[in-house]
């Protein structure tokens, strides 16, 4: 009974071998070899405009890459969402032509078309919504209340 055993587990280790190595398939695709990073620019104020840190509903670019298969042209989307700082970086794209869209946003829509070749750098200009300006923030011994102002 054990000589049996050992027999069948030496027909399964060949088994798991020879399935393992046949399903070795050589991959000739090449592995994405160019970034994409920038931030977004307050057209009137030169500064950064910063993001909510909701990375569900918080703001995102829309990046369209088209490719052909077989003769067939295809589309493949992806989503990078902003830092609270107003940068965004994809480190992972292929070289090639995309399409840019930036949705969901505090900041007027904004659409284009880049190229990405090697690290990329790429500046978005936008009017936000609303600029706040001159922030103040006072604590009010006499109240016992902080008390935040600023011009909308």
């Amino acid at each position: 009974m054990e000589f049996k055993m050992k027999r069948y587990l030496k027909y399964i280790g060949f088994a798991l071998v020879a399935l393992s190595l046949a399903s070795c398939k050589l991959d000739n695709y090449t592995q994405p070899n160019a970034s994409l990073y920038g931030s977004v620019i307050d057209d009137e104020t030169g500064e950064l405009i910063l993001q909510d840190l909701n990375q569900s509903q918080g703001s995102s670019i829309e990046i369209v890459e088209d490719y052909w298969v077989n003769g067939e042209q295809k589309t493949q989307a992806r989503t990078l969402n902003f830092k609270s700082d107003g940068t965004y970086c994809e480190k992972n794209m292929f070289n090639g032509t995309y399409s840019l869209k930036a949705t969901r946003t505090n900041f007027y829509p904004v659409e284009d078309v880049i190229e990405v070749h090697g690290d990329t750098e790429y500046i978005l200009h936008s009017t936000p919504y609303a600029r706040l300006l001159d922030p103040q923030i006072e604590f009010e011994d006499t109240k016992g209340m902080v008390v935040a102002t600023c011009r909308v």
